[in-house]
């Protein structure tokens, strides 16, 4: 997925709000198909992505101030951008929470946070993932088994973790996978 502006959608990047995000902004969900509000100085905690309704949304934020836990979102945002942030503590609430309605994200990048503990094993609710980055982060542990899961996972970035062992051997379910960065961890044992 890229980061292209929709025709009749506006895009607010790189405009300098140094702002909170005002809580009637996320009441215009209903309308919100695509949101780009990426490379500013938006601060303060996250009021949270469960309101917008819309299907198929595309969501940009990365490279803002906000701090906290990663927020909640709905099954209808197809794409999402959380990098370069200040979020802290497990991802396994953002990840594992069961859906109303089938998940239908494609592109997550979380890369660029103080998130930590152990990614967790519930990727089998992410099947139509093609590209995460979960890279530059404090995650520990080993690898899901789980993450084979994602048959169509065309790109996977771990980089510059704290990830250990060996990589599971059910990722060679991803029949699709493109792209591999697993440097600057502590995996061993053989690749197969």
């Amino acid at each position: 997925m890229c980061n292209v502006p929709r025709k009749d959608y506006p895009v607010l990047s790189n405009t300098g709000i140094s702002d909170t995000i005002p809580n009637w902004f996320w009441k215009l969900s209903s309308h919100i198909f695509f949101v780009d509000l990426s490379h500013n100085q938006i601060r303060g905690s996250f009021p949270g992505l469960s309101r917008i309704q819309a299907d198929s949304a595309a969501i940009y934020l990365g490279h803002n101030r906000l701090t906290g836990l990663l927020p909640h979102f709905t099954s209808g945002v197809v794409e999402l951008d959380l990098s370069n942030y200040l979020f802290s503590g497990s991802i396994t609430h953002f990840l594992c929470d069961q859906f109303s309605e089938p998940n239908i994200l494609e592109y997550l990048d979380l890369s660029n946070n103080l998130l930590s503990l152990q990614i967790p094993d519930c990727w089998m609710n992410w099947q139509p993932l093609n590209v995460l980055n979960l890279g530059y982060n404090n995650l520990s542990g080993n690898l899901p088994k789980s993450l084979g899961s994602l048959t169509e996972l065309q790109s996977l970035h771990l980089r510059n973790n704290r990830l250990t062992g060996e990589l599971p051997s059910s990722l060679q379910n991803c029949t699709e996978l493109l792209f591999i960065n697993i440097g600057q961890n502590e995996f061993f044992g053989p690749f197969t």
